[in-house]
């Protein structure tokens, strides 16, 4: 039986046209960003228009460099706000990939979305893009008012290696080993199918090699470009899955999919998470795909998919 009969049909169409493409894992990160920025607006979601949309420069406090954060206010607020990470495996993704992805969460959702363009390997090693994710939310956290926003409730949120950023920004001890370290805890996090251990030992990632938007070939690629060693896999700052104590975690929205190399070890998240007495929605798409949210023009089950996790996080920043 093919392992893949359950997948949304209209998923699988988009994985054979992108199969006429070069192999993405053979590309440098530099043809690669390109392209993956030319999937989102050639299948993504359609571009919603917003009541206003800035970019802020931001000085990082590590080094002498800045990044950008996009801010993202939809016509009509009635929850809190969402610091958004890319996903890309913290080598490919920017602002401009997921920008779509934050209108259609700031709309659907109600809530200010504001956008972090982290560093990305090969460029910078980890822990770079953590501690360019701590410093952003404490940057947003004590701009709160500039940035037109309440202090009180803003979440984290983000999609595979964002998301693996984002659940970070919530375990603070983890932080002491890099020099910078959240000054206040989220009020919630959004994790889309999580990048939580980079260890290739789980059964989904042995089993998901080809025909899907991400493979354990592909994920091994941005192992290798993220971490300087595979050794540093086995850091908690790398894997959070390995962190020993996950309680200090904020309520939890945790979205795993079948058809993915990271499917179990986030769902072992989700598990340590509700053991440690986190408040934990585990919702699980039996019929899609890691990154399923890059296909919606040609799925309609995948725009369902990003329809719903809008509602669940609508709601759930609002209780």
């Amino acid at each position: 039986m093919n392992e893949l009969s359950g997948l949304d049909k209209r998923q699988r169409l988009a994985v054979s046209m992108l199969n006429l493409m070069p192999k993405l894992s053979r590309l440098s990160p530099s043809v690669f960003r390109p392209l993956f920025r030319l999937m989102d607006r050639l299948l993504g979601l359609p571009k919603i228009s917003m009541c206003s949309v800035v970019d802020y420069a931001m000085d990082l406090t590590t080094c002498k460099q800045q990044i950008t954060l996009r801010v993202y206010q939809p016509n009509r607020v009635t929850g809190g706000t969402l610091v958004y990470f890319h996903g890309g495996g913290c080598v490919v993704g920017d602002i401009t990939s997921h920008d779509r992805q934050c209108r259609y969460l700031a709309h659907y959702g109600g809530m200010s979305v504001i956008s972090v363009n982290y560093r990305l390997a090969p460029e910078v090693k980890f822990p770079i893009p953590v501690t360019d994710a701590v410093d952003a939310w404490n940057w947003i956290q004590q701009h709160a008012q500039e940035l037109a926003i309440e202090p009180d409730n803003i979440g984290v949120g983000g999609d595979s290696a964002g998301a693996y950023l984002a659940a970070l920004i919530g375990l603070p001890y983890v932080h002491e080993e890099v020099g910078v370290r959240a000054l206040h805890p989220p009020a919630f996090q959004l994790l889309l199918y999580p990048m939580m251990d980079l260890r290739p030992k789980s059964a989904s990632y042995r089993q998901f090699s080809r025909d899907l938007l991400l493979t354990n070939e592909l994920m091994d690629y941005f192992s290798a470009h993220y971490l300087s060693s595979p050794a540093q896999a086995s850091q908690p700052l790398a894997s959070p899955l390995l962190s020993e104590d996950l309680s200090m975690s904020p309520k939890t929205y945790l979205l795993t999919v079948e058809f993915d190399p990271l499917r179990d070890s986030g769902q072992a998240y989700a598990k340590r998470l509700l053991d440690s007495g986190v408040s934990v929605t585990h919702e699980h798409f039996d019929d899609c795909m890691h990154a399923f949210i890059s296909v919606t023009r040609l799925s309609r089950r995948a725009e369902q998919g990003v329809l719903t996790i809008c509602a669940a996080l609508k709601c759930f920043a609002d209780d």
